[in-house]
């Protein structure tokens, strides 16, 4: 069956993911990684999309928008005597060198960037991380200079990228694999109690398909914005009854006459 077929039918067909149990493994091996491209390409185009606006957003600010500022010895200054905020739907900017607000101002904006003047807050989905300017050493810079290096990310922003989602995909295919290896342990047991002629070779490249259907959901959810609350516990219990009922559809050995004869002996 061609490799796409597979895909699809691992979605909702336990009795032919049953059926795969006796292909070789380098081509379950290879079905895991292209499972692992399909269900993380929505997830590489939010991140990308948002990389691409933000960047092009922050270089456009600096260069029209945002008053002239420095930094030097890692404290902001600026000619301003008012912070400086700019709301968008996308999120907030501020710019506070005047020491006016606080982190705990920033906290009623669910997404953005402040800087205050000892330190940079970034904001997302509610949750804010702060970094002290100190924490960079002796800064100085300029916003020309500044501004610069923004355009600079920019234009390396595709290798950038490239090479981060990269990582991040060999990450959670390695991650896979190892799901799928447990999950082929709780197997050995779900044969066992069903006694079934399966070596763990089976079970493994069983699991490997098995694992479609939650991947699927979870990844695209995920992608999505959609949270669903406790979704590893979810995750684990979809596909442990994907393997349950992909084994129903394993045939049991054939016990032959002579042992059935052995296990029941009559009196003659």
């Amino acid at each position: 069956m061609n490799i796409f077929k597979q895909l699809i039918k691992s979605l909702y067909s336990p009795k032919d993911i049953a059926a795969f149990r006796f292909q070789g493994i380098g081509k379950t091996i290879f079905y895991v990684f292209l499972l692992m491209a399909v269900v993380s390409i929505p997830s590489a185009i939010n991140l990308s999309t948002t990389a691409y606006q933000g960047i092009n957003y922050l270089a456009t600010s600096l260069e029209e928008e945002i008053p002239d500022f420095a930094f030097q010895n890692g404290v902001l200054t600026s000619d301003i005597t008012e912070p400086y905020i700019d709301v968008t739907e996308d999120g907030v900017f501020i710019l506070d060198p005047t020491g006016h607000l606080t982190v705990g101002d920033i906290y009623e904006y669910d997404n953005g960037l402040a800087m205050l003047e000892r330190e940079a807050v970034i904001i997302t989905d509610g949750k804010a991380e702060t970094f002290r300017y100190r924490d960079l050493g002796n800064l100085n810079l300029t916003k020309e200079e500044i501004t610069g290096l923004v355009n600079g990310i920019a234009d390396v922003l595709p290798v950038i990228l490239t090479v981060f989602l990269l990582v991040l995909y060999l990450f959670f295919t390695a991650m896979k694999f190892i799901g799928v290896t447990v999950l082929a342990l709780f197997g050995l047991m779900l044969k066992n109690k069903a006694q079934l002629n399966l070596k763990y070779r089976h079970l493994w490249i069983l699991s490997a398909y098995t694992v479609t259907l939650p991947t699927a959901i979870f990844n695209l959810t995920e992608a999505f914005g959609i949270i669903i609350p406790f979704s590893l516990f979810f995750y684990w219990a979809i596909a442990i009854f994907m393997l349950y009922k992909v084994l129903q559809y394993v045939p049991k050995p054939k016990i032959s006459p002579q042992n059935d004869e052995a296990s029941n002996p009559t009196n003659n």
